[in-house]
């Protein structure tokens, strides 16, 4: 006899079908309870959705410049607040005050999944204008939208990229449009989609 979570088995009992008849019972009925109830499903989603609605009224795509003593006021106020994480706070301290030494400003950016990609572009996109690069912004520009087939010759199907690549090149004709409008002069009050 050895045993087993539901009693004893002697070794040479056959293995009991009516555990297994049970649990894969059970199984399927749960499977399929969670499956048909769109009621669940219906409430799951409109509390995504209130909490994305109301991340989009609180938080823009990106902030205004701001001076970078504001990321250092932020970890000096909370590692004086009595968190617990001072460790944590202390560390993310010495590290906004190392950026301190190399960059004067900073853009928070709203983290919703893409937050990478748009402080990146938006930085790009900056530094382009600031410096008026302008066969730089061609390069990228010609590079960006010669690229869908690069992209798709490397396994990604064109139409799951073809928004986004629409997206950047879009991108790259705004930015080099307000580069010509400054160099030459010209102050045109440009509106990019930022939703």
């Amino acid at each position: 006899t050895i045993p087993t979570p539901l009693g004893s088995a002697a070794l040479d009992d056959p293995p009991s079908t009516d555990l297994i008849t049970t649990t894969a019972t059970t199984t399927v009925t749960v499977t399929v309870t969670a499956m048909s109830s769109p009621t669940e499903h219906q409430l799951t989603e409109r509390q995504l959705q209130a909490i994305e609605d109301e991340i989009k009224s609180t938080q823009p795509l990106t902030s205004i410049r701001l001076p970078i003593d504001a990321l250092i006021h932020q970890y000096q106020s909370s590692s004086s607040s009595g968190d617990d994480d001072l460790d944590d706070d202390n560390g993310f301290l010495q590290s906004a005050k190392l950026l301190a030494e190399k960059y004067t400003h900073l853009r928070r950016v709203r983290g919703d999944g893409n937050c990478y990609y748009r402080a990146f572009l938006y930085a790009l996109a900056e530094r382009l204008l600031r410096r008026m690069e302008g066969e730089e912004i061609s390069r990228l520009k010609d590079k960006v939208s010669n690229s869908m087939e690069w992209i798709c010759g490397n396994g990604y199907e064109a139409t799951t990229i073809d928004m986004f690549h629409e997206e950047m090149v879009d991108l790259f004709d705004f930015v080099a449009a307000l580069a010509y409008d400054v160099d030459s002069g010209n102050h045109h009050n440009h509106n990019h989609n930022n939703n």
